[in-house]
């Protein structure tokens, strides 16, 4: 059944049901779109921020990060005041509330879903209120100079930290830790006595609603590991990197692109025979097709020319670490691309798990795969090789349906984590890079062999 059916079965189910009944109800999931959204709020005759609050579902209210610097429409936000981002953990809707009576979105719901259909990106704002209640995007029709795409791009990417850093929110930083006044805030917006009690942030479910303290990790309800400027960025990255990637894999010369950025990712087959060699082979075939595409970033780097012409564009696509939606377009073009996206969500590390991917299915002839059985799992007894923890990483991002991914995070640590800390075991180890890559180069030449051969 498609979500415009599950919406409309809805909304009739609603009218059929006595007068007030309807307002006990929570929201399903299946409605948890910007159209969802918006019939469900007028089924119900929901005029304020506060109801709608009251009627989303407990996944949507257990999951969420606080700004208290936001650069958004829904600013000013301050440590006392954040702005409030809820999120699916699988990336698919995201809701933005504000709890300062200042803000010139506080009577909106800003929400921003990823329609998988064709993996892209939607935005728009439900404005609530007695007399009115529309969808809009910002813009001339709410009395505002730019809408939404003024600072996410006409592709309404999305917007967010560089991990582990993600400037403005609660616990930003490394050690995941609340501030003393962050803390303090807390303590004092949960207290429903207190004189800072903040109504919004009071109806989002909480760990605990008392007790926080300075360095203390700001942690979510219902899960294992419950870091949620981390469970943020996996929600947004994996999603954004399988949206984008559709895209890539479909360019001209895309396997040759990929095989560019891959060996050119930093401390990839370092010290092993014949690297330096195809690297240096790549990068000169990879300028010939940037010249003759006349594309001009002149700070890119080998790989960001590689994500460039594989069709992304930096500000619409890769730019998705707060900052430089602010700057100029000839700031824009100036900038390294590297920092769009390799830092930013961990994107470079997931569009390497997705090439990975397609090379274990387009092309078994490789034995990645056997390569990778072969190779022990060496950071700890989760996984018997480096095959089943790739496997694990690739079903938890894009193959878990939003139940089944709920489930592993209530009773285990997502195998994302393994992707960032050394520690836990990086994708490509020492020795499974000392068996794959030998494979890796001949198919290498072979694509460069295909390019000249043009």
């Amino acid at each position: 059944m498609t979500r415009v059916a599950i919406i409309l079965g809805y909304v009739i189910g609603l009218l059929a049901l006595p007068n007030g009944s309807a307002l006990a109800q929570k929201m399903p999931l299946e409605l948890l779109t910007i159209s969802g959204v918006e019939a469900y709020a007028t089924s119900n005759d929901i005029t304020t921020i506060e109801e709608l609050l009251d009627h989303l579902p407990d996944t949507l209210l257990n999951n969420y990060v606080l700004l208290e610097d936001s650069t958004s429409r829904q600013r000013p936000s301050t440590v006392r005041k954040p702005r409030i981002v809820m999120f699916l953990p699988d990336g698919s809707f995201f809701m933005g509330i504000a709890t300062n009576e200042d803000s010139q979105g506080y009577n909106d719901a800003e929400m921003l879903e990823s329609r998988s259909v064709n993996q892209t990106w939607k935005l728009g704002a439900l404005r609530l209120g007695a007399d009115d209640r529309f969808i809009h995007t910002a813009g001339k029709r709410v009395g505002e100079e730019f809408g939404c795409v003024g600072c996410h791009g006409s592709n309404s990417r999305p917007i967010w930290g560089s991990y582990p850093t993600w400037p403005g929110a609660f616990a930003n930083g490394a050690g995941h830790d609340l501030t003393r006044d962050q803390a303090t805030a807390l303590n004092e917006a949960l207290d429903e006595s207190g004189v800072y009690s903040n109504v919004r942030l009071q109806k989002l479910n909480w760990l605990k609603r008392s007790g926080w303290s300075e360095g203390q990790g700001f942690n979510l309800p219902d899960r294992h590991r419950g870091l949620n400027n981390e469970g943020m960025n996996d929600a947004v990255g994996a999603r954004h990197a399988n949206n984008l990637w559709k895209r890539m894999i479909a360019a001209e010369h895309a396997e040759l692109l990929m095989m560019t950025v891959m060996f050119h990712r930093h401390g990839f087959g370092d010290g092993i025979t014949g690297v330096p060699e195809i690297k240096a082979d790549l990068a000169e075939t990879l300028d010939e097709i940037w010249e003759d595409r006349g594309l001009d970033f002149p700070n890119a780097t080998v790989s960001d020319k590689g994500l460039l012409l594989l069709g992304l564009t930096p500000y619409n696509d890769l730019y998705v670490a707060r900052g430089l939606h602010q700057l100029s377009d000839p700031e824009r073009e100036q900038s390294q691309i590297a920092g769009w996206n390799y830092i930013a969500l961990y994107l470079g590390d997931f569009f390497i798990v997705r090439f990975t991917q397609h090379l274990l299915s387009e092309h078994p002839e490789l034995g990645i795969g056997r390569l990778m059985t072969e190779t022990d799992y060496e950071y700890s007894d989760a996984y018997t090789d480096m095959f089943a923890y790739f496997r694990d990483n690739v079903r938890f991002m894009w193959e878990l349906d939003l139940s089944d991914r709920l489930s592993h995070l209530r009773s285990e640590t997502a195998p994302t984590v393994g992707l960032r800390y050394k520690e836990y075991g990086g994708l490509f180890t020492d020795a499974l890079q000392a068996k794959i890559i030998p494979v890796l180069i001949p198919f290498a030449e072979a694509k460069i062999a295909e390019y000249e051969s043009e």
